[in-house]
């Protein structure tokens, strides 16, 4: 009976352990996103939550041609350290991955298409890796949308870009 309760009692701490270790982390990824990261925080929720819609008067193969002007990528993505590569390409859209040969840090993709006699541009992250809840590698998705955004504004000086 006494093995039973030196049992039990063992249980009762690893259970205990566990849920004091769950506490903390929820505690610690509050913490990081309303205060130590909170602007980190907001434009990295910003970022994956609302694509982005951009209407052009430029053709689709202009707008394609000045992307791949502006956007610096890496042919060669089998290195250990994250590259910028693509992965997936067609006359209309273009998936870009940031990683490395063992895992892709954020997936994102940038479709266009013709409404209205319009090009009309959707740029979105389609996957991403966060730490307590602040998104990994924000320093290169915020490079990668600025080079898209400044493709399409040289293509096309009036473009509307808007969020969401």
């Amino acid at each position: 009976m006494e093995a039973l309760y030196g049992i039990l009692g063992i249980a009762a701490l690893v259970g205990l352990g566990f849920l004091l270790q769950k506490g903390k982390r929820a505690a610690s990824r509050a913490v990081n996103q309303k205060v130590f990261y909170k602007t980190e925080y907001a434009e990295g929720q910003n970022f994956t939550q609302k694509p982005l819609r951009i209407l052009s008067s430029a053709s689709i193969p202009d707008i394609m041609r000045e992307i791949d002007r502006q956007v610096k990528v890496e042919t060669d993505h089998n290195k250990i350290s994250p590259v910028l590569y693509i992965s997936a390409r067609n006359d209309s859209s273009i998936r870009y991955i940031f990683g490395n040969k063992f895992a892709a840090n954020f997936d994102s993709v940038l479709s266009l298409k013709t409404e209205n006699n319009r090009s009309v541009g959707t740029f979105q992250f389609l996957t991403w890796h966060d730490q307590d809840g602040i998104i990994t590698r924000l320093d290169e998705m915020r490079i990668l949308r600025n080079q898209i955004t400044k493709a399409f504004s040289a293509v096309d000086p009036n473009c509307q870009i808007n969020e969401g």
